[in-house]
């Protein structure tokens, strides 16, 4: 039994087993919900368990750059986790992500992220729940309210994914102050798979904003990823939720930085605050530095420096409570995810 890169000439195959472990329907595969992730470009980024010529097991990770509070921060996620049925119980899972671990510090990424309905298998490895999102039901009545406010408003609704659409796109998310920092040719490649509906609003040859609907598998009928400007998202959001829209996820924005946002929780939509992901910190010393610009008055005191890696993560990302620190709000969702 071995731990090591995969082969290039191995990559189909590991998509397909990586596909058959999250149950994919025939057609379909992981690397559409996860290009970034399977690009061949990214090879050295993944893990195998191989035991006589059979891959076992697996787990990967992607390198990005994140937007925390304004600052940029080196990061990385993790995902595929996912082992053959009979290779099982054998924690062939655990020792790839701690392999992982190792590299993605190693790289510079001062934090791991990733999302798990078994949080708890990923506690034991250090991973905390924590951050912040905002989840709104769009439901039928206040919908209806929505469309006859923005009915005034005269955009161009389109689902075109061209060459102005991409670059101002990518002009429009770069803006927002939190998320992940993209490259362009990232922000294209996501933004061109197949598994996700693309919603746009123009002002002549402008875009106003944008919405991406069913990005992945595991986000069927969210709308996970937009931007641009208030009135335009309005408008645009009863055209999403009439193509199947059921929820919009958000980071956790104020009202001032957001300010449709609240418009609509204004309107009777249900807003509901959630955890985003996991976290394990890397990098406590790049994240201090962090802390400096986005609070220069504040400063890790010796007891909470002394404190488990589990409640510093917590103080850091948590549930805002009486505290002289405020959360440092983190939007990652998911492997590939704005």
């Amino acid at each position: 039994m071995s731990i090591r890169k995969p082969r290039l000439e191995e990559l189909p195959d590991l998509i397909k087993m990586v596909s058959r472990a999250f149950q994919y329907k025939e057609g379909n595969l992981v690397n559409r919900d996860f290009p970034l992730l399977y690009s061949p470009s990214n090879i050295h980024n993944l893990l195998v368990m191989e035991e006589e010529g059979a891959l076992l097991a697996h787990a990967g990770r992607s390198e990005q750059k994140l937007k925390l509070e304004g600052v940029i921060l080196p990061v990385s996620g993790i995902g595929g986790v996912c082992t053959e049925h009979a290779a099982q119980g054998k924690g062939y899972a655990t020792k790839l992500v701690e392999k992982l671990l190792e590299e993605a510090k190693a790289a510079g990424s001062a934090l791991a992220f990733l999302w798990s309905d078994r949080p708890e298998f990923y506690q034991k490895l250090g991973f905390e729940l924590v951050g912040r999102q905002w989840c709104l039901d769009l439901q039928s009545e206040p919908l209806k309210k929505l469309a006859a406010a923005t009915e005034v408003y005269s955009f161009t609704i389109s689902s075109t994914r061209n060459d102005d659409f991409f670059t101002q796109s990518f002009s429009l998310l770069s803006a927002q102050d939190l998320g992940v920092a993209r490259s362009f040719s990232d922000h294209r490649k996501l933004l061109s798979s197949a598994g996700c509906e693309i919603f746009s609003a123009w002002l002549g040859s402008d875009l106003m904003a944008y919405m991406v609907l069913n990005k992945g598998r595991d986000l069927q009928g969210y709308i996970h990823e937009w931007a641009g400007e208030a009135e335009a998202l309005l408008s645009l959001l009863p055209h999403v939720a009439k193509a199947g829209a059921k929820f919009l996820l958000t980071p956790h924005f104020t009202p001032e930085e957001a300010p449709w946002i609240y418009r609509l929780e204004e309107l009777g939509f249900s807003m509901e605050a959630q955890s985003m992901g996991m976290v394990n910190i890397l990098n406590l010393s790049m994240l201090e530095e962090v802390l400096q610009k986005c609070a220069p008055e504040f400063s890790l005191t010796q007891a909470e420096m002394e404190m488990t890696r589990s409640e510093l993560t917590q103080l850091l990302f948590g549930v805002e409570e009486e505290s002289e620190l405020k959360p440092l709000r983190l939007w990652f969702w998911g492997m590939d995810s704005v």
